[in-house]
């Protein structure tokens, strides 16, 4: 089975599943997005944004989800400082800075992995993929939004 047809059943399974999730009461859709679900969502939207070839998808994911991973733990370190009480001028400072440190180091990565990815993909994909990884997150920002101020 190709990549294609594979994020295509995973993504109309999701559909089902979610639809037969909702509850019968004003019709509010009750489903759960796992971590899978997620990823098997954004790269589906991606592969089709940019227009990726199976063998080009086959490729590029496994770098991409290298580059998640490496982002998930900076983005989860600055949660965890964001979290911390200080208790001086000095701490709230040095807490700041920590932040903008990991921010940049995020930067860096981000950087390093669309070299890696224009290794793989031509610069026309990598620049769709971008943007379709950006407006993935806005398009399920908005409806995490709408769903929480039900």
């Amino acid at each position: 089975m190709t990549m294609k047809r594979l994020t295509t059943l995973a993504t109309i399974i999701t559909i089902t599943l979610c639809t037969v999730a909702q509850t019968p009461n004003n019709g509010q859709k009750n489903c759960q997005w796992s971590k899978d679900n997620y990823k098997s969502e954004m790269e589906h939207f991606i592969v089709e944004h940019a227009m990726l070839l199976p063998q080009e998808a086959e490729e590029f994911f496994p770098v991409f989800d290298e580059m998640k991973e490496k982002q998930r733990a900076i983005h989860d370190k600055i949660k965890r400082m964001e979290r911390e009480i200080p208790n001086s001028e000095q701490t709230y400072k040095d807490i700041i800075n920590q932040k903008d440190n990991l921010e940049i180091e995020l930067k860096q990565i981000e950087q390093t992995y669309h070299n890696k990815f224009l290794s793989i993909l031509p610069a026309s994909k990598v620049f769709k993929v971008i943007q379709a990884e950006d407006h993935f997150h806005r398009r399920m920002l908005k409806g995490w939004g709408k769903d929480k101020s039900r």
